[in-house]
This record gives C-alpha cells, sequence and structure tokens, in this order.
C-alpha cells in the first residue's frame, strides 16, 4: 500500500488515467494487468497507467484477488474446466493460490451456486463455501455433465466430444476419461 498523501498533486495525464480507470472499474471487475494494458493502448505512457491503477489499488477501487475470485465463479458456472481457468488467471497475472478457497470451495457437484454468499462471518467472499475436496474425479464427472448437457454433434463423436472438453479448459486426462464414459453410455 502506498504511503503517497490523499492530496498529492498529480500530473493531468495521472489525473485522466484514474478517472479512466473509475469508468472501465465501474463498468465491471476487471484486473489491474487488463487495466494497465488498457490505458497504454489508449496512449497513455506506462509509468502514467502503472501509477493509475496502483492509486486504485490502494483505494480498494480495483483488487486482484476479488477480480480473480469473479473470473473463477462465472468460468465454473460456464462449464470451463480447472486447468483453463489457471491458464485464465495466469494471463491476468493472478496466480490462483492467492485465490481463498482455490480449487476446493469453486468445485463441486452438487450445490453449487455462483452467487452464494459464504454463510460463515470469517469468509465474506462471494461463492461456494461446502468445503469439498477437489479431485480428478470430480473434475471428469463435471465434464461428463458438460457432455451430456450439450452433446457433441458431428460423425466423429469421440474426437468431438474430446475437442469440446479441451476448447473449455479441461485437462487431456479428465477430457479422455470423460469422452470414454460419455461414449459408454451411449
Amino acid at each position: 500500500m502506498s504511503l503517497e498523501p490523499i492530496m498529492a498533486e498529480r500530473t493531468e495525464d495521472e489525473t485522466k488515467a484514474f478517472e479512466k480507470v473509475t469508468r472501465l472499474a465501474c463498468a465491471r471487475e476487471r484486473g489491474s494487468r487488463e487495466l494497465i494494458d488498457r490505458l497504454v493502448r489508449d496512449g497513455f505512457s506506462r509509468e502514467v497507467a502503472e501509477s493509475a491503477v496502483q492509486r486504485a489499488l490502494d483505494c480498494g477501487l480495483i483488487d486482484d484477488v476479488r477480480y480473480g475470485a469473479v473470473l473463477v465463479r462465472t468460468r465454473v458456472a460456464q462449464g470451463r474446466g480447472r486447468k483453463g481457468i489457471e491458464d485464465e488467471l495466469d494471463r491476468a497475472g493472478i496466480s490462483a493460490t492467492d485465490i481463498p478457497g482455490w480449487p476446493d470451495e469453486f468445485f463441486s457437484l452438487s450445490g453449487f451456486d455462483p452467487f452464494r454468499v459464504a454463510d460463515n462471518d470469517e469468509d465474506r467472499l462471494v461463492g461456494c463455501s461446502f468445503g469439498c475436496e477437489f479431485n480428478e474425479e470430480q473434475e471428469v464427472e463435471r465434464a461428463l455433465e458438460l457432455l451430456r448437457r450439450k452433446p457433441p454433434r458431428s460423425k466423429n463423436v469421440r474426437a468431438s466430444a474430446y475437442r469440446k472438453l479441451m476448447t473449455k479448459g479441461y485437462s487431456s486426462s479428465v477430457a479422455s476419461a470423460a469422452t470414454r464414459r460419455f461414449l459408454e453410455e451411449n
């Protein structure tokens, strides 16, 4: 956290960059790396962009852990796999291990509600909090459920099912196991 005085003198560019960060952050949750890249793309210098984003971080306008938790919940609700979610977090500059409850509290076959607020006072994070242990079998079940909900519609069902799961971010072992079980069921 910066110890810079609240009323510090700022250049016009810094003020404009912070105003842009404010507008972007009010539209939807965003990560600091995304905002810095956006400001640089919009013509601000990297130094000004980093300063504006740091100011937003300091005042709590943006928060990478909060953004990461929102990203994880939406991707799980979309049927994305663990590997794909971790890759997306990495591209956003957020370590999956920084997200409270990752992965155990985000992956469950029953009772998942992406908009549920935790019942206990210690954990005010929006998301699941039912203490399930994450394992590969659960991931295979989630992938299998996706195939049941949206079955592949090509002539080569095996290749299509596998490709669908891989593009959704499931690991190759999970995609293979779920595809095999899906073909056995049908």
